[in-house]
């Protein structure tokens, strides 16, 4: 039996390590050269790259998740000094990857969060360079505003062989997709139509071997699921594990091409693999019962089995009555979703107008919104 804390058994010792927060993770590796070499590891694997600190509590365990570069943006501070702070830590990460390259080794995964829609302002450029090229062992390499000064070039996706996810902004880079890549990201598409002599079967086995697809806006659905449906032509079902997708009826129905596109996708997965979906609705036409329709067709009459549904409203209008109708039909959905007794997770979330001067009053069914409030209560006590 040990009486020593670093006695312990290496692997264990790495777990234990693994939850606490980054401060401390560095205290602990300048006591001795042990706790070096296992902290060091730990400290690389994930980095966020930010223009504000997350770091606002040892107390949470997110703390213990991933290592931060960024500032606090202390407003006692001269931005120009903040901005200094920021870039110099940058400067001597960068200085450390390229006098000591092996500990490029242990990255695995990177986020870049910037601030509004640039994410380039949260990494100077040397390192983001470094990062892309010399860490061979990246699994996830993520930009919340995915900028072309940020994002991977299929140069560099082709040398990172055990990327999980990739962010697609042009369709012939389908075809060079890693076995290790199980998450497609499918953004804006700057081109629709594969090169000439692309090899289609290949091409399609690679997507069935995907478990989560993100749609971020209609025409990147309408881009993909053309090429996928009507080029492609799947034969079998998609075992997906997650998904999110778009489903707005919106003014003269323009874009009824991607709700087709979508509910015809839904018919080829197999929701008894699928775990996780967020849909991104609404329906503009207050006559229309399209919603009804899609909650109907595209999910109940599936064997749906999850453990986690987010469901954004979309609308145009500044009316509250359309947020009635997104709630009833929404709250219809989930009194009769299949094992509903398995979600986990919960997330409803409206689009009021950034002035929140909506017509028709804001108060809204008190009734309907009872139930939607209850049946989330109940899957935190189902979980629980």
């Amino acid at each position: 039996m040990t009486n020593q804390f670093d006695e312990l058994p290496d692997h264990i010792l790495a777990k234990v390590i693994s939850y606490l927060p980054q401060q401390v993770k560095i205290n602990l590796l300048y006591t001795n050269y042990k706790f070096y070499t296992l902290v060091q590891p730990l400290l690389y694997k994930k980095l966020v790259f930010a223009k504000t600190s997350l770091l606002n509590s040892n107390e949470t365990v997110q703390n213990s998740e991933f290592t931060m570069v960024g500032y606090a943006l202390n407003p006692l501070i001269k931005p120009t000094t903040n901005k200094l702070i920021f870039t110099t830590r940058q400067e001597v990460l960068a200085q450390s990857f390229t006098f000591n390259p092996e500990l490029l080794q242990f990255v695995e995964e990177v986020l870049i969060y910037g601030v509004g829609d640039d994410d380039s302002e949260a990494i100077i450029p040397e390192l983001l360079q470094i990062i892309k090229s010399g860490c061979g062992n990246l699994k996830k390499f993520e930009a919340l505003n995915t900028t072309s000064s940020i994002r991977l070039t299929l140069d560099e996706y082709k040398k990172l062989p055990k990327l999980e996810r990739f962010d697609i902004f042009d369709l012939n880079h389908l075809n060079y997709l890693h076995p290790a890549t199980k998450t497609l990201a499918i953004h804006t598409l700057e081109n629709t139509k594969l090169e000439a002599g692309s090899d289609k079967e290949k091409l399609l086995e690679k997507l069935y071997n995907i478990s989560n697809i993100t749609f971020n806006n209609e025409s990147a659905t309408i881009g993909f699921l053309d090429l996928l449906l009507n080029d492609l032509k799947p034969s079998r079902s998609f075992q997906l594990r997650s998904l999110k997708v778009f489903h707005y009826h919106g003014f003269n129905d323009y874009n009824v091409i991607s709700r087709t596109l979508v509910e015809k996708f839904l018919d080829i997965i197999d929701f008894s693999k699928l775990k996780e979906i967020e849909l991104f609705l609404g329906c503009d036409n207050m006559a229309c019962d399209c919603l009804h329709d899609f909650f109907t067709n595209s999910l109940i009459s599936k064997p749906l089995n999850l453990n986690r549904l987010a469901v954004i409203q979309h609308t145009e209008h500044r009316d509250h009555n359309y947020s009635e109708k997104f709630d009833f039909c929404l709250t219809e959905f989930l009194k009769i979703m299949p094992h509903k007794d398995q979600l986990k997770y919960l997330s409803i979330r409206h689009t009021p107008p950034q002035d929140f001067n909506m017509g028709n009053g804001f108060e809204g069914n008190y009734i309907k919104r009872r139930e939607i409030t209850a049946l989330s209560i109940s899957a935190s006590l189902i979980l629980t």
